[in-house]
């Protein structure tokens, strides 16, 4: 799981990725100007998952944040899983995923 911000949209993205894939998600959007703040490794996908859905569930819900960017903006895919940080805060999230991640690891 990653965490990725964009100071031209002002905007951070929470995704997945695998060590298995050929070309890393996060590569991916390097390439397009985003920059990495944080990996997590969780067991499997579908706790990467479940992390990844919560918090945008709490991005909408609890801030009301839309999406920060379109689809044309986001040529390699990924925007509905990104979040204005006008809306967020980017430490916040990430102390949010680093509890998530902590609550499916066993103790």
């Amino acid at each position: 799981m990653y965490l990725l911000s964009n100071q031209i949209f002002s905007a951070c993205k929470i995704g997945i990725t695998s060590k298995a894939a050929k070309v890393s998600r996060v590569s991916q959007n390097e390439d397009q100007g985003w920059e990495l703040i944080g990996l997590w490794n969780l067991s499997n996908g579908d706790d990467a998952l479940l992390v990844e859905q919560s918090v945008r569930r709490w991005w909408r819900d609890i801030f009301g944040a839309p999406e920060a960017v379109t689809a044309e903006d986001m040529l390699q895919g990924g925007y509905t899983e990104t979040a204005s940080l006008f809306h967020v805060d980017l430490n916040e999230t990430a102390a949010r995923i680093d509890a998530e991640v902590k609550a499916l690891s066993p103790s």
